[in-house]
């Protein structure tokens, strides 16, 4: 049982470990059609063949609001679901059985029902904790709402979350206190201890919030993510130097470009559990996964599930 060190003693280093979580995965987006979705399952499927344990930060309900006005709404926990939440919840079980560790990024990753000029409003571009203006997201009560709302979420949908990452990193201390209650590998940095943002940290075992626990473990993703392919160099070169966790988040639509529809002997396109299957092109220039997987391997790192590096399981 760890005590509360508020230090940290770099677990991780020197043991070349690479760490992958798919970020901002949620009904929105390049997410909400059938064929977004078949795109995604590809992604995912690429990861797995590679043997390569892959994190899933799951957005449980997406809210955005349209130009003309109206909200578009959808989540795991829709009471009626359509075809795309079904094929979304069936692509997050299929993920769980092969490999993929999901978790909680939070509940809507928004905050709010009403427009704000900040983008505060919108799932996956809004924050959902500790907003400046916004006093109720700073309360205890109100982080143990959207925790307990994003966990009967994954239940409704048969699904089983192992970490929590609050959205853009932003809560207070006392709401990671409740968060912690619930759960106990947080998917981000502690940034609220001493030197602990590059590597695992351990924290209390006891809560001021809810019931006690056996402590609880952070694990940050310093590399931070791939916005382009300069970044993947970067982050490769970076690699090669340090010794660190090397843990990083990556959108899986950047891969979406490099994939084409797969097809029968007539040219109709081939459909799978209600979405379409994609494959990867064959290409001279590899997309950033590709790269990403490819780099570290060859840079002699081993990719680790969250299971892996967190020495016990809290």
């Amino acid at each position: 049982i760890p005590t509360n060190t508020e230090l940290n003693i770099s677990p991780n280093r020197d043991k070349r470990h690479a760490m992958i979580r798919l970020e901002d995965v949620g009904l929105g987006g390049d997410y909400n059609t059938l064929e977004g979705l078949g795109k995604l399952r590809a992604v995912m499927e690429y990861v797995e063949s590679e043997q390569v344990p892959f994190h899933v930060a799951v957005i449980p309900r997406r809210m955005s609001l349209q130009a003309d006005g109206v909200w578009k709404e959808k989540g795991i926990d829709d009471p009626d679901p359509d075809e795309v939440v079904s094929a979304f919840i069936t692509l997050l079980q299929q993920a769980e059985q092969h490999g993929g560790v999901l978790g909680m990024h939070g509940y809507r990753h928004q905050y709010g029902e009403t427009y704000r000029t900040d983008g505060e409003h919108n799932s996956g571009i809004g924050s959902e904790f500790n907003i400046k203006d916004a006093p109720e997201t700073q309360e205890i009560s109100y982080a143990a709402e959207r925790i307990k709302d994003s966990l009967a979420a994954f239940a409704s949908a048969g699904l089983h979350p192992a970490f929590w990452e609050s959205p853009h990193y932003k809560d207070t201390r006392e709401q990671q206190g409740v968060f912690r209650s619930f759960v106990g590998l947080m998917y981000q940095p502690d940034l609220y201890a001493k030197n602990a943002s590059n590597d695992i940290n351990n924290y209390d075992t006891v809560n001021t919030f809810g019931q006690d626990s056996l402590g609880s473990v952070y694990v940050p993703a310093p590399y931070r993510y791939i916005s382009d392919g300069k970044s993947v160099d970067e982050m490769l070169q970076k690699a090669a130097s340090d010794d660190q966790l090397a843990s990083f988040y990556f959108h899986p639509f950047l891969e979406f470009a490099h994939l084409e529809p797969v097809v029968d002997g007539e040219g109709k396109p081939e459909v799978r559990d209600g979405m379409p299957v994609y494959q990867y092109k064959d290409e001279e220039t590899p997309s950033f996964l590709h790269k990403l997987i490819t780099g570290f391997k060859k840079l002699d790192y081993r990719w680790m599930s969250i299971h892996d590096v967190v020495p016990f399981t809290p």
